[in-house]
């Protein structure tokens, strides 16, 4: 019995460990709707290895939403998506009731991927800054 508790223990203490070691960072929220980020090292199969910037975006709704918003990037200080208004770089992701979606390695270039860097060449350029402009939240009915 003794060993049960001890291994029990010793289980939740690193589940707490790992949860602690997840540095999602809120950069927005707004109505219901919390915007996390989080930098990964990527090594996806058939493409460089990678830095990237993954999001999380969390519904705390009681109703299904589509999130819609703007990417703007910049690498090395300049921006990389001047304009905006084409439509070009506006995402959207729908997110059923209390839930939560988030981007990963396996799938980079998606919606909640940002590449930040390739760490396999020394020369590429290096994502500087982002924002999600124009963010609109829409409770589906």
């Amino acid at each position: 019995m003794k060993f049960l508790f001890s291994f029990l223990l010793s289980i939740s203490f690193q589940l707490s460990f790992a949860q602690t070691t997840n540095d999602w960072v809120l950069f927005h929220a707004e109505n219901g709707v919390s915007f996390y980020k989080l930098e990964a090292d990527c090594q996806p199969t058939n493409i460089p290895n990678q830095i990237g910037i993954l999001i999380k975006i969390v519904n705390k709704n009681k109703q299904e939403i589509t999130a819609t918003w703007d990417l703007r990037l910049w690498y090395d200080n300049k921006e990389f998506t001047s304009n905006i208004a084409d439509k070009e770089n506006q995402l959207t992701v729908v997110i059923p009731k209390n839930e939560e979606i988030l981007g990963n390695c396996d799938t980079p270039f998606g919606n909640l991927y940002i590449l930040k860097r390739f760490t396999t060449f020394n020369n590429s350029a290096t994502l500087t800054d982002f924002k999600f402009d124009n963010i609109r939240i829409t409770i589906n009915k």
